[in-house]
């Protein structure tokens, strides 16, 4: 496993974190909502739950849930691909995980697998 890998999930993940904290502030402030609500709503809304029974009233909390959304979503699925990356490099062991097309008997090379290449 690569430093820099870590540390971009370590970053995401805070970033991730401080946005769900920004999140939960301004939805606790401009809807009146409490805190334990406000970090419901911004836990569903970035994992895309959204199970609809909170939603802005407010028309200032719809605009800011817009770009809430775009970015935490965004941020979400970058922060599972770093942490999908680290945990490929480290389940091959001392190898690393890469994908290879294969040439199958019937000569169509279409089909892709997973081949666990050893370093030297």
């Amino acid at each position: 496993m690569r430093i820099e890998d870590e540390t971009k999930f370590r970053i995401a993940l805070g970033m991730l974190a401080i946005l769900a904290l920004v999140g939960t502030f301004f939805y606790h402030f401009v809807e009146k909502w409490s805190y334990l609500d406000a970090i419901y709503f911004s836990a569903t809304t970035l994992t895309t739950v959204g199970f609809g029974d909170l939603h802005p009233t407010q028309p200032i909390s719809k605009i800011f849930t817009i770009f809430y959304i775009l970015s935490g979503v965004s941020l979400t699925l970058y922060s599972i691909s770093e942490f999908a990356k680290i945990q490929l490099e480290l389940g091959s062991g001392e190898g690393k995980v890469v994908e290879k097309l294969v040439r199958r008997p019937d000569g169509d090379k279409s089909e892709v697998v997973w081949a666990h290449l050893k370093r030297k």
